[in-house]
């Protein structure tokens, strides 16, 4: 009798924190950061996976000949094997630098693949915590909503704002949160856009505009980290959840007034984001939108033209833009368009690939030239995996897709086609963006593999 206690006592714990480190996505910061400052540390989302991991290993080979762990096993075998060849591929990879090129470090290589297995772990503890139980979905794919939190900083105070939560240049103010950076903060706020924009369409009542009002606050903040792949990913994400509920809820000739009256919803949402943010942030998008203009910010009264830091500054507004053609284009030629060609050279000239550190051996190995992330996850897969991880994610991710589409069939409610939108609004950013490390991009994968799988089990016993 004690045992089965500690054993209940054991899963609820490791349940709970795992719900914990979803709630605690959106604060990965463990230090008060300072104009973009970061210094790589523990993350207490991560410490709580692990725990979290941890409880489940240790159940399982607790009731390792239970039913329900007969029954979970046949999952997860079966998706084992995608995360598996993956991060095998990624291994041979790290070993095939370290011994041929002679680059990299275990140190760095021991690093990367722990945030990168921490991802996986994040997805199978969905699929185990969630299969067959709803409840704990529903649990999860709410847990995303604690991004909320991050509301009352839009009427926080200017120096509160430039003192801890910006990232800030003479021409560029763009918002990061609890984040290490503006566009992870864009790249994670997609996923609870989604699910408050999928409460507003599936909900009635009043608590709908509820859900409306909390949407278009935190699109308020997409703009502001004016990362251009999270704005895409937001809104292809909310197209996608409003095709999902128009098919499922109209039919015939309604479906196109349907269709109108939510994309009039999304883009209103978008305008309602951009409008309510203060004249730093909106300028700041503007800016983002329209290189060719430039901001003279005012520091202590006076313009600043020089580079570095701002220690003060006033809020500005239209009067201090000006059209300024010398500005260098920041456009896609200029920026991913150069990344992606260069490395896409490098990638063919070593299809095997050079593991997760690739940024940093691809510069040793060159001497100059190229020294950044490939703001590709398409590229970073090839690139960190070669020719074998590229194939093996593409398949993992045709096999997700293929049972999302089967689930949203059958599936009406808020849950389903929030995971849904998310699912694509994720994959189009982070096609713009390195996020085979982000443990919530894991995590919708882990919700979408587990709401098909309930979904069949359900279907099979009645």
């Amino acid at each position: 009798m004690r045992a089965a206690v500690v054993k209940k006592y054991i899963h609820i714990v490791s349940g709970a924190s795992f719900i914990a480190a979803v709630v605690l996505l959106f604060w990965r910061r463990n230090h008060w950061l300072t104009f973009g400052l970061y210094i790589p540390t523990v993350k207490p989302s991560d410490v709580l996976i692990a725990f979290s991991l941890l409880g489940m290993v240790i159940w399982c080979i607790w009731n390792w000949k239970s039913d329900e762990l007969r029954l979970k096993r046949q999952v997860f075998l079966y998706w084992l094997k995608y995360p598996a060849i993956l991060v095998a591929f990624l291994f041979i990879s790290s070993l095939w630098s370290l011994f041929v090129f002679h680059q990299g470090s275990f140190i760095s290589n021991v690093m990367n693949h722990g945030r990168i297995g921490l991802g996986v772990a994040a997805f199978f503890l969905t699929i185990f915590f969630g299969f067959q139980n709803e409840r704990y979905v529903r649990w999860i794919t709410y847990s995303f909503l604690s991004s909320l939190v991050i509301t009352p900083l839009l009427f926080a105070s200017e120096g509160t704002i430039l003192g801890n939560f910006l990232v800030a240049s003479p021409v560029a103010y763009s918002f990061l949160g609890f984040e290490p950076g503006p566009a992870v903060l864009g790249n994670l706020l997609i996923v609870p856009i989604v699910i408050l924009f999928s409460l507003y369409l599936v909900r009635g009542g009043w608590s709908r505009y509820l859900y409306w009002a909390g949407t278009a606050l935190l699109v308020a903040f997409l703009w502001w980290t004016t990362s251009r792949a999270a704005w895409a990913g937001g809104l292809v994400g909310m197209v996608v959840a409003a095709g999902v509920h128009i098919r499922q809820h109209a039919a015939g000739r309604p479906m196109a007034k349907h269709a109108v009256r939510a994309l009039i919803s999304v883009f209103m949402i978008y305008v309602v984001g951009l409008g309510i943010l203060s004249p730093l942030a909106r300028n700041t998008v503007i800016l983002r939108v329209f290189p060719h203009l430039k901001l003279y910010p005012i520091v202590a009264g006076q313009v600043a033209t020089g580079q570095g830091m701002i220690t003060r500054l006033r809020l500005p507004t239209l009067s201090f833009w000006e059209v300024n053609e010398r500005v260098i284009d920041i456009g896609f030629d200029a920026d991913r368009g150069v990344l992606w060609k260069q490395y896409l050279f490098y990638f063919f000239g070593n299809p095997i690939g050079f593991g997760p550190a690739y940024a940093s051996i691809v510069h040793a190995l060159n001497g100059s030239g190229v020294y950044a992330n490939a703001h590709s996850t398409w590229l970073q897969v090839a690139l960190s995996g070669g020719v074998g991880a590229l194939i093996t994610f593409i398949f993992f991710l045709y096999q997700i897709g293929r049972r999302m589409m089967k689930f949203v069939r059958y599936r009406r409610d808020a849950i389903a086609i929030g995971v849904a939108g998310s699912f694509v609004g994720l994959l189009v950013a982070m096609s713009f963006f390195d996020g085979l490390d982000f443990r919530w991009w894991w995590i919708i994968m882990g919700l979408a593999v587990v709401l098909y799988e309930n979904t069949r089990a359900h279907d099979e016993k009645t």
